[in-house]
Parts: C-alpha cells; sequence; structure tokens
C-alpha cells in the first residue's frame, strides 16, 4: 500500500464545541472512550452531563463528516438511576453500545445501552442490567463491539473487591451478566477488552507482586496483566504478565545536552512497570478479513524510562511516562511484539529547559479501519513553572504499528483553550479518510483549570490514504 505525506498545518485543524448541559471534563478521564467515529462519516459520543436529576449520560452525534455534534438523545441510562458515570462507546453494523456505570442508592453496578438506530431514532434504545451486582463498586467501564460479526464484550472491574467482571453478547442484542473472571485485589485500572467473533481478550493493571516481569529494569509497582478467550468468553486462560521479560522491550530515544549546546543521543532503556501517575490502557482487537496478516489485537500501555548507572541526567521520575504498544495475532497463543509510541525524551535538570523536558499522559490508541495506519495521541506535558504550554502529540503508523515514523504536535492554544490549559483528552477509536483521502483523528478535549468545557477536535494526520478501503471489513 502506498501513502503519502499531506499537511498537518493546525490552521486545518477544525475545533467544534459541544452543547452540553453543566458538565466536568473529569468524564474524559480514564482509558473508556466516550467517542466513536463511524466509517461513514458520522461520529456519536456518549457524555454526562450534570442534570437537577444528577449526572446523566446523553447521546451526542452528528450523522456527516465536518458537521457539529447535537444532542440526539438523553438522558440514554437506566430511569432508576441516580447517577450514571464513566461511559465507554463503540458501534457496528447493529447500531451504538455504551458501557456504563450506574448509582441506584445500594451501590454501583454495570449496565450496557443498545441504541440501535442512533440517527434515525436515537430515542428508541434499550438499557440491559444490572450486569455487576447491584450493590457492589463498579468502575472503569470498558466495551468493544465485533465489525464481521455481531458479538459485543462488557467490562468493569469492583474497586472495593477487586473483582474482574467480563461478559459477551453473542448478538448484540441479548446481554448476559458479566461474570466474574478473576480477583486481584491490588488492580488499579482495567478490565480493558477486545473482541472479534468468539476471540475475546481483557488487560488490566496490577501491583500484584505475583505478576512482575523476571526483570523490571530495575522497576517496582504496577504490571500489566492479560487473559484471553476463544469460545465467546465462556472460559478463560489463566492470567499472566503483559511484559514478561524487560529484556524484550524496545528502547526510546533519549537526548541530553552534551558540550556546549551540542545534544546527544542515547537509547533509554523501559522498564517492564506501569508509573504512579495517570498510567494508561486502551485495548483494540483489529481484525481485518480480507488481510489475516493485519488481524492483530494491540494494547497501549506506558511504561516507565529507567536510569543507567553511567547516566547523570533524570530520564524518570514518577511522574514520566512512555507509551508501549504490545500486539499479537488474534488467536489464542502466540507471542507478543513490541514498540514504542513516544517522541524523544529530554533529560529532566536545569540544563535541558531550553530542550522542553515534558513528560507523556493520557496515552490514547486509533486506527483507520481496512488500512495499516495506527494514530497514537497523548499530552505531552510541559514542566511546571516554565511559559511553555501544553501540547497534543500525535504520531502515525503506516505498517500497522511496527513503528511511528510521523508526528505532529498541536499546541493546547491552537486548540482553543488558553495557552496556560491543563489538557485533558479522550478519543475515538477509529481515524476517518474522507473523499479526497486525506485522514482525520477525532478527540475530545477540555481545560482541567476551566472543566465546564469540552470541545471536539478533528486533526489532519498527516497521511493521505487515497484508493485505500477504509470500510468496516475489518
Amino acid at each position: 500500500m502506498q501513502f503519502s505525506r499531506t499537511s498537518s498545518d493546525v490552521a486545518l485543524v477544525a475545533i467544534r464545541p459541544v452543547a452540553l448541559a453543566a458538565t466536568h471534563c473529569e468524564t474524559l478521564y480514564g482509558d473508556n472512550r466516550p467517542l466513536m467515529r463511524h466509517t461513514s462519516g458520522a461520529i456519536h459520543a456518549a457524555l454526562i452531563e450534570r442534570l437537577e436529576a444528577g449526572d446523566r449520560m446523553s447521546l451526542f452525534g452528528a450523522e456527516r463528516f465536518g458537521e457539529e455534534m447535537k444532542r440526539l438523545a438523553g438522558p440514554i441510562s437506566s430511569p432508576d438511576s441516580d447517577g450514571d458515570a464513566v461511559p465507554a462507546t463503540d458501534s457496528n453494523q447493529n447500531g451504538v453500545y455504551i458501557a456504563y456505570v450506574q448509582h441506584d442508592g445500594n451501590g454501583d453496578a454495570g449496565f450496557v445501552t443498545h441504541v440501535p438506530d442512533p440517527f434515525g431514532d436515537p430515542a428508541e434504545f434499550r438499557v440491559h442490567g444490572p450486569l455487576t451486582p447491584a450493590e457492589g463498586r463498579a468502575t472503569n467501564s470498558f466495551l468493544q463491539a465485533s465489525r464481521a460479526f455481531n458479538s459485543v464484550v462488557y467490562g468493569w472491574r469492583d474497586e472495593k473487591s477487586g473483582a474482574l467482571y467480563l461478559g459477551v453478547s453473542a448478538d448484540g442484542v441479548n446481554f448476559p451478566a458479566a461474570k466474574c473472571v478473576s480477583t486481584d485485589k491490588h488492580i488499579r485500572r482495567g478490565p480493558a477488552t477486545g473482541i472479534h467473533g468468539d476471540y475475546a481478550i481483557f488487560v488490566y493493571e496490577t501491583t500484584n507482586p505475583d505478576f512482575a516481569p523476571a526483570d523490571s529494569n530495575g522497576g517496582t509497582g504496577a504490571y500489566y496483566v492479560w487473559s484471553e478467550s476463544g469460545d465467546g468468553g465462556e472460559t478463560w486462560s489463566e492470567p499472566q504478565p503483559l511484559f514478561p521479560n524487560a529484556v524484550d522491550l524496545p528502547r526510546v530515544s533519549g537526548y541530553s545536552l552534551a558540550k556546549g549546546d551540542d545534544l546527544r543521543r542515547s537509547e533509554v532503556s523501559v522498564a517492564a512497570i506501569a508509573p504512579a501517575w495517570d498510567p494508561s490502557v486502551q485495548l483494540l482487537a483489529w481484525a481485518n478479513v480480507e488481510d489475516a496478516q493485519d488481524s492483530r489485537v494491540f494494547v497501549l500501555t506506558t511504561a516507565v524510562p529507567t536510569l543507567s548507572a553511567s547516566e547523570k541526567g533524570d530520564w524518570a521520575g514518577a511522574d514520566n511516562s512512555v507509551g508501549l504498544l504490545a500486539f499479537k495475532p488474534i488467536a489464542v497463543g502466540g507471542d507478543w511484539s513490541y514498540s514504542i509510541t513516544n517522541r524523544s525524551l529530554f533529560h529532566r535538570s536545569e540544563l535541558s529547559k531550553p530542550y522542553a523536558g515534558r513528560t507523556g499522559r493520557l496515552y490514547k490508541y486509533s486506527a483507520l479501519p481496512g488500512t495499516p495506519i495506527r494514530v497514537i495521541t497523548y499530552v505531552d506535558k510541559a514542566p511546571r513553572d516554565s511559559d511553555l504550554e501544553d501540547q497534543l502529540a500525535v504520531l502515525v503508523s503506516t505498517n500497522k504499528g511496527d513503528s511511528f515514523e510521523h508526528e505532529s504536535v498541536f499546541g493546547a492554544a491552537e486548540l482553543k483553550l488558553g495557552g496556560d490549559a491543563d489538557l485533558v483528552i479522550s478519543n475515538s477509536a477509529c481515524c476517518f479518510a474522507d473523499a479526497n483521502g486525506d485522514v482525520w483523528a477525532d478527540l475530545l478535549v477540555s481545560d482541567a483549570k476551566r472543566p465546564e468545557q469540552i470541545l471536539h477536535a478533528t486533526l489532519p494526520i498527516g497521511i493521505n490514504a487515497q484508493g485505500l478501503d477504509a470500510t468496516l471489513s475489518w
């Protein structure tokens, strides 16, 4: 497949408001995706509004690419709800699906809303649940819908008991209660879920030392764990580390000051552990029915850069992260491969300030259906007490995630937020190729300092895919 580089100039960025009632950008925190771009060009979002009846979930969307999202329906949760939270959404040929957490006075439970015709009849929807124990403390909603099949996977964790609840709907119409597939009182994040037909997978993050890698590059902390099913969620493999050996992980480029103002390049090793601040875990089972080699499970995580004894700068730090992508074939078994999804690092010292010693957070993963294009977006956080602004980094792969060779950067002010904004983002799992072949990524952006406004940003990724079949057949 041939691709051409195109402009990712900020003048091409489209920033549109989302006409929410009172809200808060905290609805964008976490790894759940509340936004979804359809291959037709339509887009929808499941967002929390602060209404008189409490925090309730509403559906927003636009049927054509380039249009501003409008309210389609809301609330779209159970009428018995005392409050909704953490929506995660996806879509396929059977409509829109949203996993969310509902509070009803007894506890917090997982629910799924199905909207069969979101743009033709959005007021017609069905709520399924509770799918986890009603008296529990469910959190961290995750959901993915198959395209070539009808199956849907959904999951939550109970923050009190450590139970991981996973459910699979075989037909996308009936939603059985989620099963407790594992209990880990050390769990911190997840379970992120993925599905393709009868194949399902989940990944979570835990501080359980039983899952520590054989060599963590000197790091201790949280670890990523995965399990898979080949029979539609009836049985699951024994949970195991996603990064069993740190020596297998790629290295990230790092720069430090040499003599004068010259920069010296180093290869910085990565610890097979999650950072203490703002870790990420997003998962996508990405199947292409026309190219079996393009059928992969992708897990986007964050790891910690390490500091060797010979280095005198500070690559690491409790608040630093490096994006790390893991991928394997969509099949039970098989080996994981890894690639770095990060801009180059700089030594974080007084001398490095002119070179913008930033720290990454809120890593997000997306792809263009039917093509090898993969996109990573994340916040490159400006150093404290500096005159720099937060940036949104966009990294692009045209080889199915084996490497990310194209990079664009957008400043907070260029996203119509203040130059001093504390940037918060969430994303759509799917990118979109317009009639000219230009590829775009969609995000919801906000400012934690001014949390009452959420904007929809459509960004050029700087790649043209003219002639590629970006369809639902993947």
